[in-house]
């Protein structure tokens, strides 16, 4: 699996070697020499490395799923390790460095594992050649959400509104190339719409200039914008997703206005390229299994608005496919950069 799903994903990011990419020699020469498998896997503590700080979504999934994975793996320690900076490329090449042995693991998503080399040129590997797909974990929808203020209710409002401003509206993100630049980015270009970026530092002071009413719109996960909505500190326009989220189920998709729009905030797990591919499918089914316990779904998933996927580590190169050429295309035609 993993070869041809690695050269599959390479054609697809159109992926050139260029300076910066030293660091990705080394996980070529591991991927070159490929590991043997460890029938007894995990024989001793296996890491997963979360790109962001302690505390946040991405880290409390991780911690989440270790648990459910660590009575399933022999009672071996699941240790979960934040490696921060270099917007998620720092975690990402402690990984696509490490031996494809199955002990050294990420939790990966739209930035390090997709549109880092485009967006970060100091990005030190390429994502198309640097992973081995291992596990789908979830998807988690936004909500495109206005000031309590802006003169428009529904998204074919909003959309107007978008056109008809000499500007265009105005949108907040926690910075340049985050899932919410790239989907509003996505959302104009479909739609034909026209906003204006403002990138902020982070979440907090993303949500407090929409607050205060210093930009018309943001996208919120489902969890954090539900409760927004509801209190009624903001205004919401429409999920993401395809279809409507069972956790809420008065938001309409932006599909209904906007056909074939779909976007979600996924997470997924992966290992050094170069896994032998009877590792990749035992890490798999035992991803699987770990995600499938009511426990994880109850005890983040829901909570999060989130939808567990699973399926097999070829499941989740296909849907990495499709992330590829959905946001490359886009990245480099608007010329999305973060230096």
């Amino acid at each position: 699996m993993h070869g041809q799903g690695t050269r599959a994903l390479a054609s697809l990011a159109g992926s050139q070697p260029r300076r910066g990419l030293i660091a990705l020699g080394g996980a070529l020469a591991l991927a070159g020499r490929p590991a043997q498998a460890d029938p007894t896997w995990p024989s001793r503590a296996v890491r997963i490395i979360v790109p962001l700080s302690a505390g946040g979504t991405l880290d409390s999934l991780t911690r989440s799923f270790a648990q459910r994975l660590q009575p399933l793996a022999q009672g071996q320690p699941i240790v979960v390790e934040n490696r921060t900076g270099g917007g998620g490329t720092i975690g990402g090449n402690a990984v696509a460095t490490a031996r494809p042995d199955g002990y050294t693991l990420f939790m990966g998503d739209i930035g390090p594992n997709i549109v880092a080399a485009e967006v970060l040129r100091s990005a030190p590997y390429d994502p198309a050649t640097a992973f081995t797909p291992l596990l789908h974990v979830v998807n988690v929808p936004l909500v495109l959400v206005a000031r309590r203020n802006l003169p428009a209710t529904t998204l074919p409002e909003v959309l107007a509104l978008a056109r008809q401003s000499p500007e265009g509206l105005t949108y907040a993100s926690a910075g340049v190339g985050s899932t919410a630049h790239l989907t509003m980015e996505l959302l104009a270009r479909q739609s034909g719409a026209r906003f204006v970026h403002v990138p902020y530092r982070g979440g907090g002071e993303m949500m407090s200039a929409i607050m205060r009413g210093d930009v018309d719109l943001t996208l919120r996960t489902g969890a954090s914008g539900l409760e927004s909505i509801r209190s009624g500190e903001l205004r919401g326009i429409a999920i993401t997703t395809a279809r409507t989220s069972p956790a809420m189920p008065e938001i309409p998709p932006i599909a209904s206005a906007v056909p074939g729009f779909d976007v979600a905030i996924w997470h997924g797990l992966f290992g050094p390229a170069g896994m032998p591919p009877e590792l990749t499918a035992r890490i798999n089914a035992l991803g699987n299994a770990a995600i499938a316990t009511s426990e994880f779904a109850e005890g983040w998933a829901r909570p999060q608005a989130a939808e567990v996927v699973g399926g097999s580590a070829e499941d989740f190169s296909r849907f990495l496919r499709g992330e590829f050429s959905k946001w490359l295309p886009l990245v480099r035609a608007v010329g999305i950069r973060s230096e």
